[in-house]
Formats: structure tokens, C-alpha cells, sequence
């Protein structure tokens, strides 16, 4: 009943927690054991979170009666109550360890397949139901929200595995690479959220309230004005989120902290990569605007008998891709492939990889692709760096020469 939902919302506040609170903050920005005891608190406040949402689930079910007059749930006395909400948490943590055991054994990472396997649960759900209705409902709909999904599946792909490359070089060797890269996604999901939140926020209110009327049916999904407020939320949340993501002046700082700067410019480091990070995040925006206005305009303007769009969909496509990768990792590879180190920045996490594999060394970035689509608010997704076994030392020496030893593992350290 729970599901994971509560050690995400943990991990999210402490990460918030971490940019104002000292301690955590040093946690953050520190090694890899500052992030494991990032991961100790936030399993402490999960079980705070847990606990508050089994009583209130409990005590909701308590007060519902059916149309009988029967309770939904018949609790006699308070242990009852205890125990219910005692199992649901320990079903909860339940949860987290096979994540961490997914995470330890199986080919992808445990959150991100749980929640994949939530997703397609509820859409398996619901084909008996459409299938009941298929009678009533014209063919041609169906027709146009197939390619309506193999069109949004490729556009997500191809956001998704584009990047682009810019030159630097190191102190050690001066030889121009194209090892850091820029993503057609820097602005992930979060813009799609928060826009989607603000032109709903005014119509909850007016419905809550009710007052303004006039201003919900005009913010009404599928109307014009829902479209064109929504299309505005989304360029200012996108390109806001992909500025932040990035924060060109700090990304220039500390690649010159580990000896790397970028070759070829004219001006300032910082500005070139802010004019290149806009030009790249603009396909991006343009496809979180057809993901918001698409689905009601399906439903109003073609008769579509469901809602098609939403994150579910990059989610999936995301997920998707890092399972394939992970396949593909360990069915070419022959030795042991271990974890050597973890990253929670999706461009370091890129950059290390594409050095690795210029040296001849492969690996395998497992929830980078889920992560891309979270950044800051996917903390909960860490990116691990899986190589072969007999890769180590070389790993190792690259890692701490060229980026002072970011995120190795305190095993392989």
C-alpha cells in the first residue's frame, strides 16, 4: 500500500535539506561514505514517513463504510490498528532491501524497476477495461493514439541518447577530447511537473473555494488558455531547471579545480557553455510541451478514450535503456564486473565514462538514463559505475588522477 513512494519523498528532503543545513551539506558535497550517510538519514526519516502515512490509511479505511453500511476496515481496539500499520511498514522496508538486493545482484537499479514494473502493472490493469469498451468507441482512436506512442517513444529516445560534445583538455597532457558532453535533456522531468502543478494550482483553489468559476473553465485542460499558459510554464520551469542542472560558472570552476578546461572559445568558459546549454535545451522543451498539451487534446479534439502522455511514458523509455545497457554490459562481459564508484551528477558521471572508454576500458552506468530524466530530484537514483573486474587499477589511477578521486567506493578506494 505504501510502496516505495516514502524513501523517495525521504531522500528528496534531506538532498533539499543539504543545500541549507551545514552538516548535510558537507555530507553532500564530500565522498562516497558522506553519501551513504546521507542514505542512513534518509532511511531514518522514510520510517517517520512511513509510519505517519500507514496511520493515516488506517485511519481513513476506518471511517469509510461501503453502501451496506458495513466499514470498509473493521478495527476493534487500538492494537488492531497498531499492528496493521506496523505490518505496512515492514512491508515497506520489505521493499527497500529487494531494491538494495536488485540493485547488488540484478542488472539494473531496484528503485528504478520497481517502479517501471508499477507502471506497466497499471497499464496491464487497465487493458481489460478498454477491451470491455471496445465496442463503443471508434477504431480510428485507437489507430491515432498508436501513433501518437510510437512517436513519443522515439522523440524521448533520441532526446535521451543524443549528446553533444565539448572540446577541453588536461593539465597533464594539453590534447584536446570530447569527454564532457552536453545532454538534450537538461532540464529532466521537473519542468514538466512544476508547469503542469501552476496552471492546475488557480483551478484546485477555485474549486476548493468556490469562487473564480469563470477562471477554471478557462484554465480547463484541452482549452486554449490551459495550452498557452501551459506552453509558457514549461520554457520558463525548462530552461530555469536546465541553467540550475548545469550552473555553467560552478561546472567551469570545478572542472579547472581537477585540471580541465575548455579549448577553442573566445570568450569565457562559463558563457559559451550557457549559450551552448540553451540552443540544446530547446528540443527539449518542445517535446515537454507536446507531452503536456497532447493528452487533453487526444481526449477533447479526437475521442481518445483514455489519457495518453505524462512522465510515464520518458520514464519507461528511460528505464528501458538502462536495463538494455546493463544486458549488454554483461552478456560481452567475461570477468566479474564489480562496482568501483557512484556518482549522483549526471555530467561528471558521462565524462568519466567517456574517458574510460577512449582508454579502452568498458563500463556500464547503471540509472544514469532514469537519472537523467531527475537530476537534482533523483537523488534516491544513484549512478553506479560498473566495470570489469580486471579493469580496476586502471579505473582507479584514471579516476584519481584525472578527477581527484571522485566517488570511488570505499571498498575500491
Amino acid at each position: 500500500m505504501l510502496g516505495i513512494m516514502p524513501y523517495v519523498s525521504a531522500y528528496i528532503l534531506v538532498e533539499i535539506f543539504s543545500l541549507c543545513i551545514p552538516l548535510l551539506k558537507k555530507m553532500r558535497s564530500g565522498d562516497f561514505e558522506g553519501r551513504l550517510k546521507l542514505k542512513r538519514i534518509s532511511l531514518v526519516l522514510a520510517l517517520a514517513l512511513a509510519i505517519y502515512q500507514a496511520n493515516s490509511l488506517v485511519s481513513s479505511l476506518k471511517s469509510w463504510d461501503l453502501s451496506n453500511g458495513k466499514s470498509i476496515l473493521n478495527v476493534s481496539s487500538a492494537f488492531e490498528h497498531l499492528i496493521l500499520v506496523c505490518v505496512m511498514v515492514g512491508s515497506f522496508y520489505l521493499l527497500v532491501a529487494i531494491c538494495e538486493l536488485i540493485s547488488k545482484f540484478g542488472i539494473g537499479h531496484g528503485i528504478s524497476i520497481i517502479i517501471f514494473s508499477g507502471i506497466c502493472g497499471d497499464f496491464i490493469g487497465r487493458v481489460p477495461m478498454h477491451f470491455e469498451r471496445f465496442e463503443y468507441y471508434d477504431f480510428s482512436s485507437y489507430i491515432i493514439v498508436l501513433i501518437v506512442l510510437c512517436a513519443l517513444i522515439s522523440f524521448t529516445y533520441v532526446l535521451l541518447k543524443t549528446k553533444i560534445s565539448i572540446r577541453c583538455y588536461h593539465e597533464k597532457d594539453n590534447t584536446p577530447v570530447g569527454y564532457f558532453q552536453l545532454n538534450l535533456s537538461p532540464s529532466s522531468m521537473a519542468a514538466l511537473t512544476y508547469a503542469t502543478t501552476i496552471i492546475m494550482l488557480p483551478v484546485t483553489l477555485s474549486h476548493f473555494f468556490g469562487i473564480g468559476s469563470s477562471l477554471a473553465n478557462n484554465l480547463h485542460p484541452g482549452s486554449l488558455g490551459y495550452n498557452l499558459i501551459s506552453i509558457f510554464c514549461v520554457f520558463i520551469f525548462s530552461f530555469l531547471f536546465g541553467w540550475a542542472f548545469l550552473h555553467p560558472r560552478k561546472r567551469v570552476n570545478k572542472m579547472r579545480i581537477r585540471g580541465w578546461h575548455i579549448s577553442d572559445i573566445d570568450t569565457s568558459a562559463a558563457s559559451f557553455m550557457l549559450r551552448r546549454q540553451f540552443i540544446y535545451n530547446l528540443p527539449w522543451t518542445i517535446f515537454l510541451c507536446i507531452m503536456v498539451i497532447v493528452p487533453s487534446t487526444l481526449i477533447v479534439n479526437a475521442n481518445v478514450p483514455f489519457y495518453i502522455g505524462g512522465s510515464s511514458i520518458p520514464v519507461i523509455v528511460a528505464i528501458s535503456l538502462d536495463l538494455i545497457c546493463g544486458f549488454n554490459f554483461y552478456q560481452n562481459n567475461v570477468h566479474k564486473p564489480i562496482k568501483i564508484a557512484e556518482f549522483h551528477d549526471i555530467y561528471d558521471a558521462n565524462m568519466i565514462q567517456n574517458h574510460l572508454e577512449a582508454v579502452g576500458i568498458k563500463s556500464y552506468l547503471r540509472g544514469y538514463h532514469h537519472r537523467l530524466l531527475n537530476y537534482f530530484f533523483g537523488p534516491y537514483l544513484e549512478i553506479s559505475l560498473i566495470i570489469d573486474d580486471q579493469d580496476k587499477v586502471r579505473t582507479q589511477t584514471i579516476i584519481q588522477d584525472y578527477y581527484d578521486g571522485l566517488g570511488l567506493c570505499r571498498a575500491t578506494a
